[in-house]
């Protein structure tokens, strides 16, 4: 994916990203060590930024700090994709039942993003943040998502992805199809160490679909703890989805 992005582009997200982490306000230099900028280069895209109105910087303590501007730009994301917040809910309930990593993803491209996470800081055993792109023909999230495509559309994407190298293996549509089928007929998908070590991940889809776009729920977890809650973490997936009224589509 890096060798897509026009590297300017990367570098300012990156910084926001640098904010959201730290929630404090930081410095030139604390920014060019923590990435590697030249202070010119750096310094030439902090004050970019400020002339825009998505940064300020404070001249007595020469410090940089993210506007209310950057605050709200996506805050229409939420109410737009998520309604009242059903969806939203159903995640922090779905988390404290299981204690376990819950990830909603939708399809981009060739990939599955997580569009939302909940969990708690020593439960990440693998990077979840939202935004995060899993290969969508190889992670349990994805193979849900490719589910809603008819085969010959699956088939076409596998013919994409292999193009395009975008999965670490050229991927099998015959092998994917039977994973797909067992998802239709069962109603889940379960992955182990796919593609993260020693991880599994349960999935699920949510019903309807919101502004074109179909979302897959996943409950990550330690693959040495599947068998025993395998079970249990299928069943308040199950409740909590049937119970989840779906919002009609845009």
């Amino acid at each position: 994916m890096a060798g897509a992005v026009v590297k300017s582009t990367q570098r300012a997200f990156a910084i926001f990203e640098m904010f959201d982490r730290e929630r404090r306000p930081l410095s030139l230099k604390s920014i060019c060590e923590e990435f590697g900028y030249a202070p010119s280069s750096g310094s030439a895209l902090l004050k970019s930024l400020v002339s825009l109105g998505y940064l300020d910087f404070n001249v007595k303590s020469r410090t940089y700090l993210p506007t209310m501007r950057i605050a709200h730009l996506g805050l229409w994301v939420e109410a737009a994709l998520f309604g009242d917040g059903e969806i939203l809910r159903l995640m922090k309930d779905l988390h404290a039942a299981t204690g376990q990593v819950v990830i909603l993803a939708t399809q981009s491209g060739l990939s599955a993003q997580y569009i939302h996470t909940v969990a708690e800081q020593p439960l990440l055993h693998f990077e979840a943040a939202p935004g995060t792109l899993r290969p969508l023909a190889a992670s349990g999230v994805g193979l849900m998502l490719l589910s809603e495509h008819s085969d010959k559309e699956i088939k076409r994407i596998c013919h994409h992805i292999n193009y395009a190298k975008a999965a670490a293996e050229p991927v099998d549509y015959c092998k994917i199809i039977e994973q797909i089928e067992f998802a239709r007929r069962e109603g889940y998908m379960i992955t182990v160490n796919m593609p993260i070590p020693d991880s599994a991940v349960l999935s699920m889809l949510l019903p309807g679909s919101r502004y074109g776009r179909t979302f897959a729920l996943g409950v990550a977890i330690h693959a040495h703890q599947l068998e025993e809650q395998r079970d249990s973490i299928l069943s308040e997936m199950r409740g909590r989805i049937a119970a989840l009224e779906a919002t009609p589509p845009h």
